[in-house]
C-alpha cells in the first residue's frame, strides 16, 4: 500500500493517502488532536526543528505536536 510511516508524539502513524507527497498539515487527518479548541500556542516540530503546516513529510520523520504556553 502506498504511503509513509512517521512517528507522532511517540506513536507510529501510517499515512495511506493515494498521494505522491504529504505535508505537515496532512497529519491532522490521522491523529486525534483538536486544533479548533486552542489550549495555548500550538507547537509543531519536525525532526526536532520548528515546523510549518506546509513542510514536506518523509518516511521515518519524527513529529511532535503539543500546546505551548500562551503569551
Amino acid at each position: 500500500e502506498k504511503g509513509i510511516t512517521v512517528t507522532v508524539n511517540g506513536e507510529s502513524v501510517f499515512l495511506n493517502y493515494k498521494k505522491d507527497s504529504y505535508i505537515f498539515v496532512d497529519i491532522f487527518n490521522y491523529i486525534d488532536f483538536d486544533i479548533s479548541n486552542a489550549k495555548g500556542n500550538i507547537v509543531l516540530k519536525l525532526n526536532g526543528k520548528d515546523a510549518s503546516y506546509t513542510d514536506v513529510l518523509n518516511n521515518g520523520d519524527v513529529i511532535d505536536i503539543y500546546w505551548g504556553k500562551e503569551g
